[in-house]
């Protein structure tokens, strides 16, 4: 599986920054612009290398939060997230003539006039609309960038990504010496990326000038402009992961000594020889320090705080996928790439607006059509790099059906890698057991009635389905209350911040579990206490975080 024993984190990074550019709905490459031109310019300023690293690293995941508010950005761009961080990227977020301008221009555009009314209303009228945008991004890009193992310096780093010089930034509100080194590097890095793409070099030089001592540090701002054209050298679209790679600060980072091992294709069988008893099978998920499964674990993350509907969704596809591996006597080694497969199987569906994810009925025939291609641009991201590249076909292929109905490349049976077809029975399972925006979830006995029905009419493989649905409380078990008592939160507060986490209102808290209004709130009071997470998406943060989703949860998200 892995090429290099000694393989380098910066290709894998580089890789993925695809997913983040495609979720922040911005260029491709975008990312590895920002990281090479903050660490040039890191360097332009005479900064030691401890600072080049962490704006190098910073750089490449400033997109990494851009999920978190999804949801609602979705409803103020009329069904288009995607579009949201593109209508304000070129503007100076404290310039509020500017911003009330584009507001008007870019809010749920194309939409009726009722639609945008509202919309604008919404964002106008919100006088913490900036902050809650500016925390959801930077809570989860800080938090997911500690659990891929970076240190304070790139975490502070992309906590402060919104704030600025002058203090006038979100949502701290700190500013000058008070910010670290990187951070008033990135800004400019960032800015710079931003609007040279958009308007070309010589405006964005003019945009860092014009905000010089007050968005930005006027000595980067003043460095930007001695270094000028030198710091674009080489940045050509099709060359950006190689410049990536090469502009990496010194030590580099490594992945840790990779032992190579051969994938197992469609030819293998699917049980193994001298299967483990299912009472003996190996559920435990593979070594917690594995920095590619780490990875995974956190770019899955990403993608599934997108929706409240996919909260959680990867993870738990990935443990119901190696529990059954387990019971068809697979290798520890082979499970651990089933897991990472599993993890980045819906990778590709932040490219998508969260428009098509929430409609709160059947998909029709041309948006079933549009979300198969999710599976396509999860393929081309894993694709990119050489450690991922032999996973590629087994997370892509998980929409594949046995009888070739399924996508994007409507793989038969025959075709399918054992680990395609164990990753389909998964997410089925897993997909039937999870509320959908126009259905709830199903209970136990009617999902496995329906998981069975699938095998038997030719959709997925009798012997996966059998092995997922081989240990029914294992498979089916309901596991958020041990994490919800870890986390001090009573079996109430976690039902309800489940269900905060969902987008639920406080009205429909209380009709779905029978409680008033007024209960609801003290119990809502009691988990931003006890969890810091005081809206929608901090909440999803948190849940996705601590592995609190309840995969029998019926209710519907608001």
């Amino acid at each position: 599986m892995y090429a290099d024993p000694q393989a380098r984190l910066a290709p894998l990074i580089a890789s993925l920054t695809l997913a983040t550019d495609l979720g922040g709905g911005f260029a491709p490459e975008a990312a590895l612009r920002t990281a090479v031109l903050a660490v040039r310019l890191s360097r332009a300023c005479g900064l030691e290398a401890g600072v080049r690293h962490d704006a190098y690293w910073a750089g490449a995941l400033r997109f990494l939060g851009c999920t978190a508010y999804s949801h609602e950005e979705s409803l103020l761009m009329g069904g288009d997230d995607l579009a949201f961080l593109q209508a304000f990227a070129d503007v100076d977020l404290a310039d509020k003539p500017a911003m009330l301008a584009r507001s008007v221009a870019r809010l749920a555009a194309g939409r009726g006039t009722a639609q945008r009314l509202r919309s604008l209303l919404a964002f106008l009228l919100d006088p913490r609309g900036g902050d809650k945008v500016s925390s959801a991004h930077c809570q989860l890009a800080e938090q997911l960038g500690a659990d891929l193992g970076f240190g304070v310096g790139v975490t502070q780093v992309l906590r402060d990504m919104y704030e600025r010089w002058d203090g006038r930034g979100a949502p701290r509100r700190v500013g000058g010496q008070r910010l670290s080194p990187a951070t008033r590097v990135l800004h400019v890095a960032h800015v710079l990326e931003v609007y040279s793409r958009m308007h070309g070099l010589p405006r964005a030089l003019a945009e860092v000038a014009r905000r010089a001592g007050r968005h930005f540090e006027p000595a980067v701002a003043a460095a930007a402009a001695d270094a000028g054209p030198a710091l674009w050298q080489g940045l050509e679209p099709g060359r950006m992961t190689d410049l990536f790679v090469a502009e990496e600060p010194a030590p580099v980072r490594l992945l840790a000594p990779l032992q190579p091992l051969p994938l197992a294709g469609p030819g293998q069988a699917l049980q193994r020889p001298a299967p483990q008893c299912p009472g003996d099978a190996p559920h435990a998920a593979p070594h917690a320090e594995d920095p590619l499964l780490r990875t995974a674990r956190a770019f899955a993350a990403y993608a599934d705080v997108k929706s409240p509907w996919t909260l959680g969704h990867s993870h738990e596809v990935a443990r119901v996928a190696c529990a059954a591996a387990g019971r068809l006597g697979w290798p520890a080694p082979e499970i651990r790439q089933l897991e990472i497969a599993a993890l980045l199987h819906d990778l590709g569906r932040v490219a998508l607006p969260n428009g098509l994810w929430d409609v709160p009925r059947a998909f029709t025939a041309a948006e079933r059509e549009r979300a198969r291609l999710h599976a396509y641009h999860g393929e081309r991201v894993l694709a990119g790099c050489a450690l991922l590249a032999p996973l590629a076909d087994w997370a892509a292929a998980a929409h594949e059906r046995a009888d070739g109905q399924g996508y994007h490349r409507r793989i038969a049976a025959a075709s399918l890698p054992p680990a395609a077809q164990l990753i389909a029975a998964a997410d089925t399972w897993v997909a039937l057991r999870s509320a959908r925006p126009h259905r709830a979830a199903f209970g136990d006995d009617e999902a496995r009635t329906l998981l069975e029905a699938a095998a038997s009419n030719g959709q997925l493989t009798p012997l996966a389905v059998r092995a997922v649905l081989g240990d029914s409380a294992a498979a089916g078990a309901v596991r958020p209350a041990d994490a919800g008592a870890a986390a001090r939160l009573s079996p109430r507060e976690l039902e309800v911040l489940l269900r905060v986490a969902r987008g639920l209102s406080n009205k429909q808290i209380a009709r779905e579990l029978q409680l008033s209004p007024r209960t609801v709130q003290t119990h809502l009071e009691h988990v931003f206490d006890k969890t810091g997470a005081r809206t929608r998406a901090a909440a999803a943060i948190f849940v996705a975080r601590h592995g609190l989703v309840d995969f029998g949860l019926r209710g519907q998200a608001g």
